[in-house]
């Protein structure tokens, strides 16, 4: 036996119990107290809390109608960068963060990006010019000229350019690509006397839509059927092409490949 250690007495050892029940009551009690503590607190928070709002669809929006409308749901909208290489229009957003339809606190805010144009230079005139030299020129504008199928016509030598599209003063993207069309030649004029030469001044109006339009123009006449005028413009614009044709002619009007209208020349 332990000579060291004093046995307690029976009286002692029912304290010793009453006391850690006690303790072990009173440490219980604490912790329930907080747990209701706590629940009542996050009660008291989830009540108070802003309600929740669905992010609208900002998308393709103008930055400042997308603050406006982010701003009618209890949201607001932080800028956080640009995207040159965006598919929307110009100052649209292009990303955002939380995306479109996600529930979120009134209050949040909204990252997003806008997409701005790329670097934009005007295109020179390259006609007459022989293909070499037209991808030469292009080439100190930070274009390329592709060279496309020959065309015949009787304004430009055999070998040299007769068409570019984008037409020059057209404004285009750096690296954008010029397409060059050789001259083939003049047509061989169809049987009869030689045709009277004549000049037309022809004026295309261009749909206002606020987007780009490749518009071309063919002439018919004498000479047979050949591409005269190819060029990109602005929606809105009016293009004027003085066109030559020999006996009696027809130019057609294209926008976009598609046939537009079709007009007999004096």
């Amino acid at each position: 036996m332990n000579q060291g250690r004093r046995a307690l007495l029976p009286s002692e050892a029912r304290e010793a119990l009453r006391r850690f029940l006690i303790n072990l009551g009173l440490t219980g009690l604490s912790l329930l107290l907080l747990g209701l503590g706590g629940c009542v607190v996050l009660q008291v928070w989830m009540q108070s809390a802003p309600p929740e709002v669905k992010v609208p669809d900002l998308i393709g929006v103008e930055i400042s109608q997308a603050r406006s409308l982010a701003q009618k749901s209890g949201l607001k909208v932080e800028l956080v960068g640009e995207e040159e290489e965006s598919s929307q229009p110009e100052n649209c957003v292009s990303w955002m963060h939380p995306p479109a339809g996600m529930a979120v606190r009134e209050g949040r805010t909204i990252e997003v990006r806008v997409s701005v144009p790329k670097k934009t230079v005007l295109v020179p005139s390259v006609v007459g010019l022989t293909v070499d030299a037209a991808r030469d020129t292009l080439l100190t504008r930070n274009l390329v000229g592709k060279e496309e199928k020959k065309i015949r016509t009787l304004e430009v030598p055999e070998g040299a350019v007769a068409v570019q599209s984008p037409g020059a003063g057209s404004r285009v993207a750096e690296g954008a690509v010029v397409q060059l069309f050789p001259s083939a030649g003049a047509p061989s004029p169809r049987a009869g006397k030689q045709p009277q030469k004549a000049l037309n001044e022809v004026t295309v109006q261009v749909p206002n839509d606020g987007r780009q339009h490749q518009v071309l123009l063919r002439v018919e006449d004498n000479y047979g059927s050949r591409e005269y005028y190819r060029g990109r413009h602005q929606g809105g614009e009016t293009v004027s092409v003085t066109v030559e044709s020999y006996g009696p002619a027809v130019v057609e009007v294209y926008f976009d490949g598609q046939l537009e209208a079709r007009q007999r020349l004096r």
